[in-house]
C-alpha cells in the first residue's frame, strides 16, 4: 500500500514510493537507508496499513490518496524469518521500535535483503520489510487506486488519459504491447462521459489474449472510463488503413 502520487520527499525505488530514509517511522525502519513493507496479501496489506484494529474510520479523501500496488520477485532474497517467534517474542509485533529497529539493523550488518514477520493485524499471515538490497530484486506488475475518483467525478476519456498519459505507456509495457496511440472520438475531441477510450497497441512476440485483456482491465479501473485495447488485425479491414493512418501515439 503506498501513495498513489508522490510527494517532493518521496523515495523512488523500482516502483515503489516511500518515506525518507532516517524517519524511522516503521518497526523494522533503518537509519540511513528507506525502507519498504509489503504484504503476503490484499486483506494483509488493507489490514496493516489502513484498517487496523485501533481504526475505527477512514475518510474517502484519504482512501483516495492510496493504491495497492502488486510486485514479483526478479531473483531470490535472503530474509530473517521471525515468524515462528511472534508468539515466544510478542516484542516483534509491538510497537517497542527502539528494539526492533536495532535488529533491523543487526540484519542489514549480515547482509540480509530485509525481515519476513508474522502479521499482528490478519492472523496467519505475513509482512516483509525490505531493505534497498532487497528492494533491487523487485518489479512492479500493477498498481490499483483504492477509491476511483473518477466515477465519483465522472470525465470524458480524452480528458483521462491526457491527465494519465505516462501511466497508460508504462502499464503498455508492462503487458508486452508497443506503440501505443489513440484514435476515435477521444483523438478528434469530440468524446463525451461514458465514451469509449480506442487505443491500437502493435502486439510483441510472445504477446497473447491475456495480456491484451490485463491491459484493458487495468487501464479502465485506473481512468474509470470504458476502454477498448485492440491491434491493427482487430481491426475490420474495410477500415483498417484508415485507422492505422490516422492513430496518434501517446
Amino acid at each position: 500500500m503506498q501513495l498513489t502520487h508522490a510527494r517532493k520527499t518521496s523515495v523512488r525505488i523500482n516502483g515503489l514510493l516511500l518515506a525518507p530514509a532516517g524517519l524511522q517511522s516503521g518497526r523494522f525502519c533503518l537509519p540511513s537507508e528507506a525502507t519498504a513493507y509489503l504484504a503476503d496479501s490484499e486483506h494483509t496489506a488493507l489490514y496493516e496499513s489502513i484498517f487496523r484494529r485501533d481504526a475505527h474510520s477512514r475518510s474517502l479523501d484519504e482512501l483516495a490518496r492510496k493504491s495497492l500496488v502488486t510486485f514479483a520477485t526478479k531473483g531470490r532474497l535472503r530474509l530473517a524469518d521471525v515468524r515462528a517467534l511472534a508468539e515466544p517474542y510478542p516484542i516483534l509485533q509491538a510497537q517497542r521500535v527502539a528494539i526492533t529497529q536495532a535488529f533491523a539493523q543487526e540484519c542489514r550488518a549480515q547482509q540480509l535483503d530485509g525481515i519476513v514477520y508474522a502479521s499482528a493485524q490478519h492472523p496467519l499471515h505475513a509482512c516483509i520489510a525490505l531493505f534497498a538490497s532487497g528492494m533491487a530484486q523487485l518489479k512492479k506488475v500493477s498498481s490499483l487506486p483504492l477509491v476511483n475518483r473518477f466515477k465519483l467525478h465522472p470525465m470524458r476519456p480524452s480528458q483521462a488519459l491526457s491527465q494519465h498519459r505516462d501511466a497508460v505507456c508504462q502499464a503498455a509495457a508492462r503487458y508486452r504491447v508497443a506503440n501505443p496511440r489513440v484514435f476515435g472520438s477521444a483523438l478528434h475531441g469530440n468524446d463525451v462521459e461514458g465514451s469509449d477510450l480506442d487505443l491500437l497497441v502493435d502486439p510483441l512476440p510472445g504477446t497473447t489474449l491475456f495480456d491484451l485483456g490485463g491491459l484493458q482491465d487495468e487501464l479502465q479501473t485506473w481512468l474509470g472510463v470504458s476502454v477498448d485495447v485492440l491491434t491493427p488485425k482487430d481491426l475490420p479491414a474495410k477500415f483498417r488503413d484508415a485507422v492505422v493512418q490516422e492513430a496518434r501515439p501517446l
